[in-house]
């Protein structure tokens, strides 16, 4: 790093031969002019203009503006003219003042030998004119100063420590008398051990004149170690600002702080959460900052809200701003941002109007009197002071604006409009993620949306639509296709084999025995008949002697049962009942209840049933007798049913004890259950009689013969074509039997064969077959000719899983046809049918756009986003007000004294301190007055500290700031933006040579020039890419093509696009080049300037030429036409060249090519600056100033141009550039390629509304004109409005805001009718949708017309 450092602090100082405030050794003609050739053009002598310079006097002349008998005097107005519009053009570039008068001139050599000739002084003047005379005047406010840069080589060269005491020397304490002040000057050199010989020649009152040498003769002429002051005085520009730096890199440099460059960029990286650097998470910053954390009053896109939420979380960061896509806009909300938190900010940039456009957007939101502008340093104290004063005296009318506001209330609205909108970004954020999410079934909802229809056939998918994801479905369609075609001819049922088994496992050798096996079946058609006749004496069918030989197990089982009489007759019993049957299982279950009763002693069977009931009663008699020894007593002797129960014990051998006649109790019990459940059977038809006594055997014999008497019936119930054959009713049992047997042996041969037989044919196919209703013939060459496709469609069958078969029947029944392309398109219908109905189960949002209830969200969210941005002001002025009150105290008397001592010296009229030191000393008080700063890098070291005094440091224009300057600035800074576009000019200084150096250590950043690529290395990169500037794309097009690869998003103005006029218009004239400029361009701008004017007095015109010869020769002559031709050239209006243009725009652009044929008619290929290395950014910048127009004043056409010898790529893109912009001159149409990004022709919903059809206008036409709207609406050549859709723009868009806010205001803006339409909506009701298209159309032709 110390390395690096060192090497910087050399590029600045340049204490080298190159620099000519060290070594001057010659007057360029258009920066210097010898004071000593105004000698007497007055008649007073030149040393008269330094003592005016010495008294500080305000108006010191110098020569006459014309005089017709003094052609010097002429001369010297002629230069002075150009020295002032050179100061200008400084001034207006870089906001400095850079024209001084050098005085007096050392000139020797430094004690290590090199050659020195340059000011000892300079003294700050500006040139005035008025009809007579020329003026130089001291410049108010701005101090004498030494010449730093060879105070610094004095030290340097010499060996010795640097006094910086000296190098802020100021002098207005010097005597204002000339004589006096070269005194004390000289007790100065003396005091600080200068070794400068201050001759006696320097004392008299008389100015040299300025010798003009080469490097080798001076050298030749001076000795090692003598320095001499010679009275010289040279008036001219003189950068300065650079030596300001030269302290803060000795302050890095013995601080020796930081290891590498990546260490100081780090430190200045606060947001230690960032490590996703991949690109698919480039606008993550739009998510992770809430709405109520930021204060941005000013409008922005998506692109400038993603860097600016990035910064918030604490990035240090490189903003990539293309032209026209608002660096200044979100530099401007990053500073009300921070001021509204109290934080300290600072806007750093090279380019005066890159500062001057950040205040004034920062004015209009009565900002200025909180920011301060310091474009010089030397120059601005006065205005910096006068401001600082103001804002301590507003200091009671701040408080009193504040207590007058219900601060409190606007800061609940804040909350409640961020939260708001946190809320309603999220509800469209789950809209849009629902409508493109692919991972649910392989496609989004919205191309099931603009390829299926509710209006269409389709049919209920249920559960089987989730088996089927469309990344997968083709396989599917494709067996429909394959299926279909087969089954339209298989699955007819005319068709020979449509009753076949599945062919899906057979062979060729499986054809062989069908073959065979049909032979076979021909011949066993006769067998079938005779046996069965014989054997029954009917003729069986087929069907039937199939099911006989399949139970024929059951009927010997059958045979067997019904030779037992008693199952027999069962079975006929069984065989009359009408009602519902008794089952086998009833029965049984019945049996093991009943057989429960037998149990231990049994049932008590000794009584008739109709006793039982009486018996009954007596036993609980006696029972209850039993319980009382007087009733037992009289009941044993005396009751009747003493000899009633005796008698049913004696029966059942029990014995008249409490034992058995519990035991007793017990037998009733049983004999009653054992009456109640068998009599559920008495009266049952069909069944056998009960038995008389309920013995045991008696009753298992029962239920035995019933159960096989069911059995019997239910196999005869199963085997119907018995019934039909053999009649039960009309046969004995053994009769009956014989048949049976009979019937089953004269089958088996058949159904030996029916077992080869089955293994190929069905019983439906067999059928036919022995009932002649199917020629074995057809069958034969049927199955020859189309075996192999049955194998394969049955294969396709077998291996369809559930869901396929379920559709596949499900298409049979939806359709009346068997027809491939309808299964298949109706299946696809279906099925995107049900996954929308899916999908819009599980997002319920997605059902938002058709109703009211989307674009409430859409036009609550607008709604939000304007009242947030008028409520962040209110905020920001709130804060900004309250900062410079909050923290004052005041004496006892009540008298202020917190800012006391700053007032008193930004209010004293004498000894006035220089901008450092207050700001040293107040650092508090003045930020809290004005928390933000904006400057040039210079003024940045020249006013503060060398610490951390600001939050955030922004770089603008970075692209144009050398490495060297900025890092001061930056390590002032707790954390740095870096905005500009790599794709623009690099760092160039006109007016000052820079030390160049090999980089013998190899270090990548001394490779690097410009502090944007440099930063680009160390810290993140976010990307602006909306761009606003231009009202005609024709204007931008050529840039984003070429140099921003098509990222830029950008909209056509309305308005203008219905003009019809050509952006760009190519003025060919006979223009000749000579001496690097072209006067007939010269003169064809000056009239196109008038004429523009004359017709618009406020447009704002920029005339850009291809040269600096050529921008004087304009200015020049303009200047002298309008005095001609009697009009006045505004204050707006520009004359730069490519290598200052940039940060300007205007209106109108007005080029000058200069490129001509010389006087010979030769045109000689030189390209200049254009031709070195990145010098297409040159062009770049050029082409992107204008907002309305360019005028191309061209002496060639593009073919002229001979561009494949150059070297790089700045002269081939010109070419390119004049063909393009004579294209468009002529009016040739180019078409735009439209960036569809992969996707299927379906996902896009602009190709179905083109189709729509508009039938009520003639010549209307939805066609995508433009980049960025999906369709436009055209009516012939005219623009009607514009249809925005779902597609890729919406899909694209960075974020909900981007989408639903930003691409709305920027309509708007631009004036465009305009209509949203999303696929839904179209899907649901398309006829809804032509209806609101042709009413937008309605009603912006009724308007035009």
């Amino acid at each position: 790093m110390q390395e690096i450092l060192k090497s910087y602090l050399r590029r600045l100082t340049n204490l080298s031969g190159s620099n000519r405030s060290i070594l001057l050794l010659k007057l360029l003609s258009e920066q210097f002019i010898d004071i000593h050739e105004f000698d007497y053009a007055l008649n007073q002598p030149s040393f008269d203009i330094m003592k005016g310079l010495m008294a500080r006097k305000t108006k010191i002349p110098l020569c006459s503006v014309q005089d017709s008998r003094d052609k010097d005097s002429n001369k010297l107005s002629t230069r002075l003219k150009k020295l002032k519009r050179v100061d200008h053009l400084v001034f207006e570039e870089q906001g400095a003042r850079d024209l001084y008068v050098g005085w007096p001139f050392v000139k020797g050599k430094f004690n290590d030998g090199t050659v020195v000739r340059c000011p000892l002084m300079f003294f700050p003047v500006t040139l005035e004119s008025d009809e007579k005379q020329w003026y130089v005047s001291f410049r108010k406010d701005v101090n004498i100063t030494l010449n730093k840069s060879f105070v610094l080589a004095y030290a340097f060269y010499n060996g010795l420590s640097l006094d910086e005491g000296l190098l802020e020397r100021v002098f207005d304490d010097f005597d204002r008398e000339s004589t006096g002040f070269r005194t004390d000057l000289f007790e100065l050199l003396k005091a600080h051990n200068m070794e400068v010989h201050f001759n006696q020649d320097n004392f008299q009152d008389v100015l040299k004149r300025f010798e003009s040498y080469k490097k080798p003769d001076l050298d030749l002429l001076e000795k090692e170690g003598e320095l001499k002051l010679f009275p010289e005085a040279v008036l001219g520009i003189f950068p300065q600002a650079g030596s300001y730096l030269v302290p803060d890199y000795m302050t890095l440099i013995e601080e020796d702080k930081y290891a590498s460059m990546e260490d100081f960029f780090l430190e200045r990286n606060l947001d230690e959460n960032d490590n996703e650097k991949d690109s698919s998470s480039y606008y993550r910053f739009l998510k992770r900052v809430k709405e109520d954390q930021t204060f941005t009053p000013f409008k922005m896109d998506a692109y400038q809200e993603n860097a600016i939420k990035a910064i918030k979380k604490g990035n240090s960061a490189v903003v990539q701003g293309p032209p026209g896509t608002g660096k200044s806009q979100m530099i401007c909300n990053l500073v009300a941002d921070y001021i509204a938190r109290g934080k300290n900010v600072l806007v750093v940039s090279q380019k005066r109007a890159a500062l001057d456009v950040v205040f004034g957007r920062l004015k209009e939101k009565q900002l200025n009197d909180f920011i301060g502008l310091l474009h010089d340093f030397k120059n601005d104290r006065k205005p910096i002071y006068e401001q600082l004063e103001g804002q301590v005296n507003r200091l009671t009318d701040y408080m009193a604006m504040n207590n007058s506001l219900d601060a409190l209330q606007i800061e609940r609205n804040f909350l409640k409009t961020s939260r708001r909108i946190d809320q309603l970004e999220e509800e469209l954020e789950e809209f849009k993620d629902a409508l493109f999410d692919e991972s649910e079934c392989g496609l989004s909802v919205k191309e099931l949306y603009l390829t299926s229809s509710p209006h269409e056939p389709f049919f209920a998918l249920n559960q089987e639509y989730r088996g089927f994801h469309f990344d997968e479905v083709d396989g599917f369609l494709k067996k429909i296709q394959t299926y279909s075609q087969y089954a339209s001819r298989f699955l007819n049922e005319n068709y020979t084999w449509y009753k076949r088994k599945s062919f899906a496992l057979l062979t060729m050798s499986d054809l062989q025995n069908m073959v065979k096996h049909l032979d076979e079946m021909y011949d066993y058609i006769h067998v079938l008949e005779t046996v069965t006749e014989k054997a029954v004496g009917k003729k069986l069918k087929f069907e039937d002697a199939v099911e006989i030989i399949d139970k024929r197990d059951d009927i010997t089982h059958l045979s067997e049962l019904l030779q037992e009489p008693d199952v027999y007759n069962g079975v006929l019993k069984l065989n009359k009942i009408s009602i519902r049957p008794v089952t086998k299982q009833e029965v049984v279950e019945v049996e093991k209840i009943v057989l429960q009763f037998f149990k231990g002693r049994g049932p008590e069977l000794s009584l008739h049933s109709s006793e039982l009931g009486r018996f009954q009663e007596v036993l609980e008699r006696g029972i209850s007798a039993r319980e009382n020894i007087f009733r037992w007593f009289t009941w044993k002797f005396f009751s009747k049913d003493k000899i009633f129960i005796t008698r049913v014990l004696v029966a059942n051998q029990l014995r008249n004890n409490k034992e058995d006649f519990s035991t007793l109790v017990t037998m009733v019990d049983n004999r009653l259950n054992l009456e109640h459940n068998m009599s559920r059977f008495k009266n049952g038809d069909g069944l056998n009689r009960l038995p008389d006594i309920y013995n045991r055997i008696n009753v298992q014999n029962w239920f035995f013969f019933q159960k096989q008497s069911i059995e019997a019936r239910d196999i005869l119930n199963e085997i119907r074509p018995l019934r039909d054959y053999i009649s039960l009713e009309t046969h004995t049992e053994e009769i009956y039997t014989e048949k049976l047997k009979k019937l089953v042996t004269s089958l088996e041969p058949i159904g030996e064969k029916l077992k080869n037989w089955l293994i190929y044919f069905s019983i439906p196919q067999m059928r036919e077959i022995f009932s002649r209703q199917m020629e074995t013939g057809v069958l034969l060459s049927t199955l020859r000719k189309d075996f192999d496709s049955l194998c394969e469609f049955d294969q396709l069958s077998d291996n369809l899983n559930n869901e396929e078969k379920n559709i596949i029947e499900k298409l049979k029944d939806h359709s009346s046809k068997i027809d491939a392309e309808v299964w298949q398109r109706d299946f696809m219908n279906s099925l995107k049918l049900a996954w929308i109905d899916h999908l819009e189960l599980k997002y319920p949002i997605l059902r938002a756009v058709s109703s009211n209830k989307l674009e409430d969200l859409q036009s609550e969210l607008q709604e939000c986003v304007r009242e947030k941005l008028r409520i962040s002001n209110e905020i920001l002025l709130i804060k900004a007000r309250e900062r410079v009150y909050k923290s004052v105290e005041y004496n006892r008397l009540n008298n202020l004294v917190t800012y006391r001592d700053l007032f008193h010296q930004v209010t004293k009229k004498r000894r006035i301190w220089p901008v450092r030191k207050l700001m040293s000393n107040f650092p508090r008080e003045i930020f809290d007055l004005m928390p933000c700063w904006l400057a040039s890098p210079e003024s940045v070291s020249a006013i503060f500290p060398m610490e951390k005094m600001f939050d955030l440091v922004i770089f603008d224009e970075a692209s144009q700031c050398f490495v060297e300057k900025g890092l001061p600035a930056m390590y002032r800074g707790k954390q740095v933006v870096i905005a500009g576009d790599d794709k623009q000019l690099k760092p160039n200084d006109l007016y000052q040579v820079r030390w160049e150096e090999e980089n013998e250590d190899d270090l990548p950043e001394l490779d690097f020039d410009s502090l944007l690529n440099l930063a680009n290395q160390h810290i993140m990169q976010v990307q602006l890419n909306g761009h606003y500037r231009s009202k005609n794309i024709d204007l931008i097009r050529f840039s984003n093509e070429h140099f921003y690869g098509n990222r830029l998003k950008m909209l056509p103005d309305f308005e203008e696009v219905n003009q019809h006029k050509a952006a760009i218009e190519y003025l060919k004239v006979e223009g000749v080049w000579e001496k690097n400029d072209n006067q007939v361009e010269a003169q064809e701008v000056s009239r196109l300037v008038k004429r523009l004017l004359d017709q618009r007095p406020e447009l704002e015109i920029g005339i850009v030429t291809f040269n600096s010869r050529q921008q004087m020769f304009i200015i020049e002559h303009l200047e002298q036409y309008a005095i001609d031709h009697n009009f006045l050239i505004p204050e707006t209006l520009i004359v730069k060249n490519i290598e200052n243009i940039q940060g300007d725009e205007k209106d109108v652009i007005i080029f000058s090519t200069v490129y001509a044929p010389d006087s010979s008619g030769k045109l000689n290929m030189h390209f200049g600056s254009l031709n070195a290395d990145g010098g297409e950014n040159r062009l770049n910048v050029a082409i992107t100033r204008a907002r309305e127009k360019i005028y191309l004043i061209s002496s060639i056409h593009p073919q002229q141009l001979r561009v494949d010898d150059s070297k790089n790529e700045g002269p081939k893109l010109l070419k390119k550039y004049l063909e393009f912009a004579h294209k468009i001159s002529e009016g040739q149409d180019i078409k735009y390629d439209s960036q569809e990004l992969g996707h299927s022709s379906g996902w896009y919903l602009k190709s179905k509304i083109e189709k729509l059809g508009y039938e009520k206008f003639e010549d209307i036409r939805l066609v995508e004109s433009f980049p960025n709207i999906d369709l436009t609406i055209k009516e012939g050549k005219d623009y009607a409005g514009a249809v925005l859709t779902d597609d890729d723009y919406y899909h694209q868009s960075v974020s909900v805001k981007d989408a639903h806010v930003y691409r709305d205001f920027t309509l708007r803006q631009k004036n465009w009718p305009y209509t949203r339409v999303y696929s839904r909506q179209l899907w649901a009701d398309p006829e809804h949708v032509k209806e609101r298209l042709n009413r937008l159309i309605f009603r912006n032709l009724k308007e035009e017309s």
